[in-house]
């Protein structure tokens, strides 16, 4: 969960740069993250439609964090926040795709 809620402030915080609306940064993060869910199940990544959907929530999640608490602040912070979620999820998602294939691995040793 904590990836999601890292990407959705991550994607949010980019805004730095676009200087888009409020509503249209959530419009394209919902965009996103429901491409994303449906990339993994494309990929062959199997989860329940209720984990998919709380994932798209807790992405929204992260989006609300990022504007209301650090885009009205400044940009030169934003910017900031923009780089360092942007690591934190580089980091975060690669520790979750090698413990996703870990536990790949160990289930189908165990067929």
């Amino acid at each position: 969960m904590l990836v999601h809620l890292v990407a959705g402030f991550a994607g949010a915080s980019t805004n730095v740069l676009w200087q888009l609306s409020t509503p249209v940064v959530y419009a394209i993060a919902l965009g996103m993250m429901v491409a994303w869910e449906l990339g993994e199940w494309l990929f062959g990544v199997r989860e329940a439609w209720e984990n998919r959907l709380l994932d798209i929530m807790v992405g929204l999640a992260g989006v609300w964090l990022e504007q209301a608490l650090v885009a009205p602040v400044s940009r030169r912070v934003e910017a900031l926040a923009c780089l360092a979620s942007i690591l934190l999820l580089a980091a975060l998602s690669t520790r979750g795709w090698v413990a996703y294939r870990r536990r790949e691995r160990e289930r189908k040793a165990m067929t």
